[in-house]
Parts: C-alpha cells; sequence; structure tokens
C-alpha cells in the first residue's frame, strides 16, 4: 500500500523584516497548518524553545495548526534595552531607529505521524500555539520566560520546564511532568493502565486530579510541605533513604522520607515529588 507523501522539511523564516507592517513591540502573527501522514492514526508532537510559552491544545481535526508570536512584550524582550557594545557603533547609530531584531526562525519537520517544532531563539521570547488531533503524544520543553500548557490531549505526555510552570487540563493516557520552577497542576481524566507516572518541581505546589477508580501505588515526597488528598489510602510503612556523598572539604549526608500509599488494589508507581511547596492528590469528581 502506498504510503501518502509526507511533508518536507519546513525551514520557516518566520517574522521576516516587513517595515509596512511590523511594529516595534510585537510581531505578527504566523500560522503553518501541518498534515499528518496518516490522518486516522494517532500523533506525536515535539516542541522546544530556548525562551517562551508552548501552548497545546486538541481539536476535532487531523491537521497541526501552528501559531506562532515572537517578542511578547515582557520584561524579559531585550530589544529595547539592548544596548551597543562599544563606542565606534554607538556613533554610528547616532540620529537613527532601532528596529527589533527578529532572527530564530522557527524549523518544521514531519515524518511518518510525527511533527516536530524547534526554534534557537535565545534573546527574543517565542509563543506558540499548536491545536493537534486528540490522540497526540506530546514531548514538551521550555527553559525560560514561559509556561507549558496542555488540554484535551490522548497519549504519553512528557512535559519538561526549568523556569515556569507546568498545566495539563483534561488529558488522558500518561504525564510524566518536571520542573525546576514553577507549580504543577494536572488533571486526568483517564489513565493508561499500568503506566508509571511522575510529577516533580523544586519551587512550586504539586496539584494533581486523578481517575476515582484509580488503583496504584503513590509515593509522595512533599519535602517541607504537606500532602493532602480525598483518595482512601492504605498508608505503607518505609524506612528513610539515606544518601552519601563525598564533597572537597566534608562528607554529605541526606535522610528523604517518603510517604508511600496504596490506592485501590495498588498498580503502577505513580511518584509525587516537590521540595519548598505541597502536594495535593485529588479523586476527580
Amino acid at each position: 500500500m502506498n504510503r501518502p507523501t509526507t511533508l518536507p522539511t519546513l525551514l520557516i523564516g518566520l517574522l521576516l523584516l516587513a517595515a509596512a507592517t511590523v511594529s516595534a513591540q510585537q510581531a505578527p502573527d504566523q500560522r503553518l497548518v501541518v498534515p499528518l501522514s496518516n490522518p486516522s492514526e494517532p500523533a506525536v508532537l515535539e516542541a522546544s524553545l530556548v525562551r517562551g510559552t508552548i501552548t497545546v491544545e486538541a481539536y476535532d481535526g487531523s491537521e497541526m495548526i501552528i501559531d506562532t508570536t515572537h517578542g511578547s512584550g515582557g520584561e524579559d524582550d531585550d530589544e529595547e534595552s539592548e544596548s551597543e557594545t562599544d563606542e565606534e557603533g554607538r556613533g554610528r547609530a547616532a540620529g537613527l531607529r532601532r528596529i527589533p531584531s527578529v532572527g530564530g526562525g522557527l524549523v518544521i519537520e514531519e515524518s511518518d505521524n510525527r511533527v516536530e517544532v524547534s526554534s534557537e531563539s535565545w534573546h527574543r521570547r517565542v509563543q506558540l500555539r499548536i491545536q493537534v488531533p486528540r490522540r497526540t503524544s506530546l514531548r514538551l520543553a521550555t527553559v525560560n520566560g514561559g509556561a507549558l500548557r496542555v488540554s484535551g490531549v490522548e497519549g504519553e505526555h512528557e512535559l519538561q520546564n526549568t523556569n515556569g510552570g507546568i498545566s495539563a487540563i483534561d488529558v488522558r493516557g500518561s504525564v510524566v511532568a518536571n520542573t525546576t520552577n514553577g507549580e504543577v497542576v494536572v488533571k486526568m481524566l483517564d489513565i493508561t493502565p499500568d503506566k508509571a507516572m511522575s510529577f516533580t518541581t523544586w519551587n512550586g505546589d504539586i496539584d494533581v486530579t486523578l481517575p476515582g477508580d484509580l488503583s496504584a501505588v503513590l509515593l509522595m515526597n512533599p519535602g517541607r510541605g504537606d500532602v493532602y488528598t480525598d483518595f482512601d489510602m492504605k498508608l505503607q510503612p518505609t524506612k528513610p533513604k539515606i544518601e552519601t556523598s563525598s564533597k572537597r572539604k566534608g562528607y554529605k549526608v541526606e535522610v528523604k522520607q517518603e510517604v508511600r500509599a496504596t490506592v485501590g488494589a495498588g498498580g503502577p508507581e505513580i511518584h509525587f515529588r516537590t521540595f519548598n511547596g505541597s502536594l495535593y492528590v485529588r479523586k476527580l469528581d
């Protein structure tokens, strides 16, 4: 059987300078519709940014629709604050108006229902809003100046942030969500049986809603915070975990205490961990 022709690599030089349409504060929105090789089959989206926000929403369609905005006008945008680095440059620019840089294009590739989206822009914030078919697994990552927001999708989802929160609402399947600075908020309508999941952050609360018929083993480490739940749990005795490491000027011993609990008949492990925050494990109404 002949396979539908896949979309070739698209190197999108987004936000090309056009003096008649580009404002000094925000570049115009760009939209790209990406057809899938096999529209009737589940898809995979991999999207990564250095600076910016990724929002993914499910819709009843068979293509991926990617809307892009560069430069949100936030305090981290440096197009107005960046100064010339040398005296000669400042002299040459005297009396001229600075046009903000719009470099850092978007790269989009599709092959066998896997769509990869990336931007190498370091100095300008990027906002991606991507509409995907409902059966789409996600691999999303951003580093600075933005959040990850997901709604309505079904699949295996890996969400990675560094300086920003993670939100996944009304999702199905499995979720692995990890950030350093920010909250993790997840609401799951259904989960994949026998699939382990984890939710971690260093600074922030973790608030996860799971189906009422959940059967799993929960491993919860609230750090300096507390654990709150409306599930009926059977707590299991655990021994403190002791980790040791050698340092240049001494020795370090760290004692970690996890709360281990069984919900329902037990099953796959679900990990929750924060250092500065609390854990909220809710039962879906």
